[in-house]
């Protein structure tokens, strides 16, 4: 009878352990997606400028000075990989410059516009902006890098990724990122404004699809916006696709 009853609670624990573990898993995988969601910087100019100096490898005394500086490394990398370029391994100082420095935003990057290592877009207000480039990585499935910058309430901030991962609750690690074929800006009769963000994603050779993602700016960040009419039942009516397929 005693070995029965045994028997039962060792059985009863086993079922609570497994409940248990369950649980811890299923509270560290939203831990996780918690902490890898895309979350926007607040630009601020730091205090002491030795830091970034040393991450960039150089001081500069304007912008358009460390755009110079930038660009004359991105050439010589260019030139000594007899025009193989990894666009992502060594934009990483355009990034880093733009995730430091609030005057970056006021700045066209002509130069590096022209050489062909970045591309943007910018509304016609002068909020917000999109950078993007082929990082040279995703052969038949283009690759893209992309910062998402903007101004809220007189400060600007930046999300480093596309605006797909930053406006999707469900955004992963692992992104192709996406070009941006134009940004329309919309001001609306309640007297909020809108951007309409037109982006392409290339998933493969004969596969991409082209998407319209509405969004504003508000309390420093881009928030998706639900204003073409769809069904209310559709979890992605806050955007409109097409595709683009080419099988045989």
């Amino acid at each position: 009878m005693n070995n029965h009853i045994n028997l039962n609670t060792l059985i009863n624990l086993f079922l609570i352990l497994i409940l248990m573990q369950g649980c811890v898993r299923h509270e560290q995988e939203s831990k996780h997606k918690t902490d890898t969601e895309y979350k926007p910087i607040k630009v601020e100019l730091p205090k002491n400028m030795s830091k970034l100096y040393q991450d960039l490898g150089f001081e500069y005394s304007s912008i358009e000075d460390a755009e110079r500086k930038i660009v004359a490394e991105l050439d010589s990398i260019y030139e000594s990989e007899n025009g193989y370029f990894i666009h992502r391994m060594h934009n990483e100082k355009f990034i880093m410059l733009n995730n430091n420095d609030p005057r970056a935003f006021e700045h066209d990057f002509s130069l590096m516009q022209e050489r062909g290592y970045i591309n943007i877009e910018e509304s016609d207000d002068k909020k917000l902006r999109m950078y993007y480039w082929d990082t040279g990585e995703g052969g038949t499935m283009i690759d893209w890098g992309n910062i998402c910058q903007f101004e809220s309430d007189g400060e600007i901030y930046v999300y480093n990724g596309c605006i797909y991962d930053v406006t999707n609750t469900e955004a992963d690690e692992f992104s192709i990122g996406c070009s941006i074929n134009a940004l329309h800006t919309i001001k609306a009769d309640n007297g909020e404004t809108y951007y309409l963000v037109d982006t392409y994603i290339r998933e493969s050779s004969n596969y991409g699809f082209q998407e319209i993602y509405p969004i504003k700016i508000s309390n420093g960040k881009l928030v998706p916006t639900k204003i073409f009419e769809m069904d209310p039942d559709n979890e992605y009516n806050n955007s409109t696709a097409r595709e683009f397929c080419c099988f045989r």
